[in-house]
């Protein structure tokens, strides 16, 4: 039988999960799927909890690729050369699918003529415990090109993509070459999912199946690290594939990416960051500003005065926002954004 599905899960020192992400996906195995483990040069027992399910399901399509440490999207990249399937779908390491997830998405698969299958996932805790459902479920499928979700997720803010909630089809990423951007820390899933949806002919979410996004503080998003505005560059290289498009709806989302995604994912960046210096390591709000702003045009040069060009040019409106608060103060803005996320907690 051919391979309808390749399951590409990277992982790094990850055998306290590996187990439970493994056993979501044999205990629902079909012949025309396989999984793809790329161990990414770990440190702990991940291969040896591995190769032990491996043994213990002599049916089952697995197979442990080994590679030395590279990051992951490195590793992602390394499974999407080596899978067989007509589809592909990245799972990280410590997420797991839901009951039925293996027998719904072949049936859409071997029933579509769609470039992307996207589906509804939940925000779940380290016990299984469901932290938020997912708030834009549609009950039918729905069939749509690829700008009109983008236009959903961008402007209309009724849909998202997450990278654990959409399956690609291999011949659109070999086609145009989309591949996760190594060296990338942060925003290398959006990225390859924007590209991929810019691309996409026909696009299918799918009500039906549904997988799972755990969240724990361990995760790199709730740390301390300049590394986190690499997202910046990755939204970045988002709006030139826009504008490579040349078409209108291409070029109002890139000049939307311009006017609010890029400098909000950089202004909550740095309120997270500068909020970190502040109050875990006790810096006064001048020496936290001015070693914030140190750290990232030492990683990222040119980076602040890009995002301040970008505010300047933003169209003015009858009220301030949020991002008009930034640009003539990014301390207060840190501060009463941390204060609403107290109040919302």
């Amino acid at each position: 039988m051919s391979i309808a599905l390749s399951v590409i899960i990277p992982a790094y020192n990850a055998e306290a999960f590996i187990g439970r992400t493994l056993s979501s996906l044999l205990t629902q195995m079909d012949a025309g799927v396989e999984i793809l483990v790329v161990n990414d040069g770990s440190q702990d027992d991940t291969a040896k909890v591995v190769e032990e399910i491996i043994s213990g399901n002599p049916g089952a399509r697995v197979a442990l690729l080994t590679k030395p440490n590279g990051g992951v999207s490195s590793a992602r990249n390394w499974g999407l050369e080596r899978a067989e399937g007509a589809f592909v779908f990245f799972l990280d390491a410590d997420d797991w699918v839901a009951e039925g997830f293996v027998a719904g998405l072949l049936e859409e698969i071997r029933g579509t003529q769609a470039d992307i299958i996207h589906w509804p996932y939940d925000l779940v805790g380290i016990e299984g415990e469901t932290l938020q459902r997912f708030p834009y479920t549609d009950p039918v499928p729905l069939k749509r090109p690829g700008l009109a979700v983008l236009e959903a997720i961008l402007l209309g803010k009724t849909t998202r993509i997450w990278t654990g909630s959409a399956a690609y089809r291999k011949s659109l990423l070999t086609d145009y070459q989309i591949r996760y951007t190594e060296g990338c820390t942060a925003g290398e899933d959006v990225e390859f999912a924007y590209k991929g949806l810019t691309h996409a002919g026909e696009v299918l979410f799918s009500p039906h199946i549904r997988s799972m996004y755990l969240q724990h503080p361990a995760s790199v998003m709730n740390t301390y690290s300049v590394k986190k505005f690499s997202a910046i560059g990755a939204l970045q290289r988002v709006r030139d594939v826009f504008l490579s498009k040349q078409s209108p709806g291409f070029q109002t989302l890139a000049r939307h990416m311009d006017d609010f995604d890029i400098p909000h994912s950089y202004a909550g960046t740095y309120a997270m960051c500068l909020r970190h210096l502040m109050d875990a390591e006790m810096l006064r709000p001048g020496a936290a500003v001015k070693r914030l702003d140190g750290e990232i045009d030492a990683l990222f040069p040119g980076l602040g005065g890009q995002i301040k060009q970008m505010l300047a040019k933003r169209p003015r409106k009858a009220l301030p926002d949020k991002l008009d608060l930034f640009r003539l103060s990014p301390l207060l803005y840190a501060r009463l954004s941390g204060l609403r996320q107290v109040g919302n907690g």
